[in-house]
């Protein structure tokens, strides 16, 4: 194994190329680094003070959650306490749960964005110091910025690392936990003690709390790491690291069986493929094009594999990438929803720079003999094809085509059966401008409002006291378990409904269909882009008509709200 053999081997100064000479004088160098870096984190800092402002709807669900958490009603989609495993990342919540209770006033969106903007520049600080601390190499000990001028470089500035840093999500805690996981397994085969397996179990079962489907990292690569490695009782040792994190998964399962009644987030349910089969918009999240996305930004990183791997770090690269390929093979069993600029590939990039960062430094620390077996024009020329391939759109585009004509199934649609009619046509807005609008409406809403929407990030941050209905099921155990249910949903007597996407055919075609949504709703098609219903025996019905007709003033002022209702048939 290369951590155990690699200090074995004396540094072959005299065999490491011109490069070396003319790098002379490291105290230049990493001075002039340290000024980039720091430039670059200016930069970065800059761009996320510019762009406080989310539009990731997704990211606001964490704030409703902590808002609830808060006031007391524990971890509950509404406030009436309703104990709810929505929010995917119970790590991120916990989170978002300590920065609002320290900033209570703070702005959702801004609290979102630095936050996740912070745990982005942690990430990448953690990675830059924990492969400095396992440099064996004289080359990369004179140079220790080396490694953090790459990653400011190559991240700092990315449109995608910048996206997902400001974004509010959990992709930032994501990374950081999965490159603690690295490194603590990492130090635990150098320590080779007692404490080392306990920090690696922990941090394992830490990662799975980041994002439950990083489980298969948890799982695999420390186990991996220990079997293919030199050591002693390597099969006790793994079974015991095995053991240990079993058993905090069995304690896991069992407490949010007790708590939700599910060992798994509600979203697992709502997006594996097939659950809605009348969801039209699966073609617009293609795993084919994300791990273009992917891939060309940690494509530098192929690069220095490919052409430093030599030796038994060859072997030592699979446990990197095995447990990536068998997330990324999972991730084709999942409808990739809000997987904007490779959302879910994102937490691998740690197991790309490491491998390649322990690549170059075995190379360095080892004499070349090895690698004159595999000619660098080869290795060349398999790269720029490669290159070649990323960065051609026909390229991604055939690709990405290719596989939705083949594995994306086609949304079977639901048509409306029901015929009514208009006064009068409302025009479009915008989705955020939409979203912003019925935040508005929510805000006026009175407490325990049944209000039944699918874009409801914002709307739940801005408006607690509010009760939510989610008819995807990415909050509701029910539709998580079952699908939609129009005798459900009527049963629950929404108050308000602002309709779903048009992507979710099914749900609007049962909605409308039903003799029980004419008979007491009034319907407002097209209003806020998808369509309102106020429902007409609310006993909040005119404090709910009045939020509505207040906010509809400012988005419509040139059409009144009375022409604008449906004619029932």
């Amino acid at each position: 194994m290369y951590s155990l053999n690699a200090a074995k081997n004396p540094e072959p100064m005299q065999k490491t190329g011109n490069l070396l000479s003319a790098l002379s004088k490291p105290r230049l160098v990493n001075a002039v680094g340290a000024v980039l870096i720091l430039s670059l984190l200016g930069f970065y800092i800059f761009f996320t003070r510019a762009n406080l402002v989310t539009t990731f709807d997704d990211a606001y669900m964490f704030i409703r959650y902590a808002n609830n958490a808060i006031a007391g009603h524990g971890i509950a989609w509404n406030p009436d306490g309703i104990q709810t495993y929505g929010a995917t990342s119970l790590l991120y919540l916990l989170i978002i749960v300590l920065v609002r209770w320290f900033f209570p006033m703070a702005e959702a969106s801004h609290l979102l964005t630095i936050t996740s903007a912070s745990l982005g520049i942690l990430f990448l600080i953690t990675l830059g110091v924990g492969c400095a601390r396992i440099t064996h190499s004289n080359f990369l000990k004179k140079y220790p910025l080396l490694t953090g001028i790459v990653l400011a470089v190559l991240f700092l500035p990315s449109p995608g690392f910048l996206f997902h840093a400001t974004s509010g999500m959990d992709t930032s805690i994501s990374l950081l936990c999965n490159t603690f996981l690295i490194f603590t397994t990492l130090g635990w085969l150098k320590r080779n003690d007692g404490p080392g397996i306990l920090l690696v179990i922990a941090s394992a079962y830490v990662s799975f709390l980041a994002r439950p489907d990083n489980l298969i990292y948890s799982i695999m690569f420390p186990s991996l790491y220990m079997l293919l490695s030199s050591e002693e009782d390597r099969i006790k040792k793994t079974a015991w690291f095995l053991g240990g994190l079993a058993f905090l998964l069995l304690l896991d399962t069992a407490a949010k069986y007790m708590i939700f009644g599910d060992p798994l987030p509600l979203p697992f349910y709502a997006k594996t493929n097939g659950y809605d089969d009348g969801y039209a918009g699966a073609f617009r999240w293609n795993p084919i094009s994300y791990l273009f996305d992917f891939f060309r930004l940690i494509f530098p990183f192929i690069v220095i594999i490919v052409f430093s791997a030599s030796g038994n770090i060859r072997k030592f690269l699979l446990v990197f990438f095995l447990p990536v390929l068998v997330t990324f093979t999972y991730y084709f069993s999942v409808v990739q929803i809000m997987g904007f600029y490779a959302r879910y590939y994102f937490p691998a990039i740690p197991f790309f720079v490491v491998a390649a960062y322990l690549s170059l430094d075995h190379k360095l620390h080892n004499t070349t003999k090895e690698s004159k077996k595999y000619g660098y024009p080869y290795r060349l020329a398999v790269m720029i094809v490669c290159a070649f391939l990323l960065w051609m759109p026909s390229v991604k585009t055939s690709l990405a085509r290719a596989y939705q004509i083949a594995y994306i199934p086609k949304a079977h649609i639901y048509p409306i059966a029901v015929k009514y009619s208009t006064d009068s046509t409302i025009q479009k807005l915008s989705w955020w401008e939409s979203i912003t609008a019925i935040s508005e409406i929510s805000i006026r809403l009175p407490k325990g409002t049944k209000f039944a929407l699918s874009e409801y990030g914002v709307v739940g941050a801005k408006a607690p006291q509010i009760n939510i209905m989610d008819p995807l099921g990415l909050h509701d155990p029910f539709f998580a378990h079952h699908g939609f249910s129009a005798a459900e949903f009527f049963d629950r007597k929404p108050d308000l409904i602002w309709f779903p996407h048009p992507d979710y055919n099914k749900i609007i075609s049962s909605i409308l269909d039903d003799p029980k949504f004419w008979a007491e709703y009034d319907y407002y098609p097209q209003a806020f882009d998808y369509g309102l219903a106020i429902r007409r025996d609310s006993e909040n019905y005119p404090a709910i008509y009045k939020a509505v007709e207040d906010v509809w003033k400012i988005y419509y002022p040139s059409q009144e709200i009375e022409k604008s209702i449906a004619h029932s048939p």
